[in-house]
């Protein structure tokens, strides 16, 4: 008897680690946010570089001629959504939602960005910004609600890394023609300004002028703007997010 009950907790014991595991894959899975770029992304991605006079990128390796490909997709969202009336909650928010909306907010015009610099072999990270509050614990302020916020994106150039806001025409691009990294704007805001390159100083967000917080692949907090819409569980990327970690 005494071996029947060792058997029947030592089968109970697995049953309840097998649960775990599948309660943990299914999470993992329904609150990834796919960097996939579809078929009918290509093709509306195709209608927006057309329509706005984006030539084709020709893959230079050298740093002007990436920025000025990267200003120019930034430039092109940027006038194909001039309204800022965001794409509905429990909506997807891709390339042809864009295109027939005609308007948007940052969380969708930095989602098509980040495609179409994805389909033309970019490296990039979408990145969300909190402004950082009293609390000494950055935990707290991510999970704050309110706190303004604002998604952008982040590049990989053939100098480093360069951000890619998503609400006006700016590029993290120093005086010295250097590309500046969101890891570095956040700890030089508390102690010097950074000088921008003019064409992109008028155009900074303010949220990147005050001290801030960021998180690599956090896509929504809430979990309301990529499907299955897991909400209250966020939107994430669980590749992107280890660059929280390694970056």
């Amino acid at each position: 008897m005494r071996f029947l009950i060792k058997k029947w907790l030592k089968l109970k014991k697995y049953q309840i680690l097998l649960a775990v595991f599948l309660l943990i894959s299914v999470v993992l899975f329904i609150t990834n946010v796919s960097d996939r770029v579809t078929a009918e992304d290509k093709i509306y991605i195709s209608k927006i570089l057309s329509e706005f006079h984006v030539p084709p990128y020709t893959g230079g390796p050298h740093f002007d001629q990436q920025i000025q490909f990267i200003h120019a997709v930034q430039k092109a969202v940027l006038q194909l959504s001039p309204r800022s009336a965001g794409i509905p909650y429990f909506h997807s928010r891709e390339p042809k939602d864009l295109y027939e909306s005609r308007s948007g907010l940052c969380y969708d015009r930095s989602r098509v960005i980040e495609k179409i610099l994805r389909l033309n072999g970019f490296e990039v990270l979408h990145l969300s910004i909190y402004t950082r509050r009293p609390s000494k614990y950055r935990l707290i302020d991510l999970l704050s609600f309110p706190n303004n916020s604002h998604a952008i994106s982040e590049v990989k150039t053939e100098k480093g890394w360069v951000v890619v806001d998503s609400n006006a025409p700016w590029i993290s691009v120093a005086q010295d023609h250097h590309p500046v990294s969101i890891k570095t704007i956040e700890k030089e805001v508390n102690i010097h300004p950074i000088l921008w390159e003019p064409q992109y100083q008028h155009a900074l967000s303010p949220i990147l002028q005050e001290p801030f917080i960021y998180v690599i692949g956090l896509y929504s907090r809430t979990g309301k703007l990529y499907p299955p819409f897991p909400a209250p569980l966020p939107n994430v990327n669980w590749k992107e997010l280890l660059y929280n970690v390694v970056q």
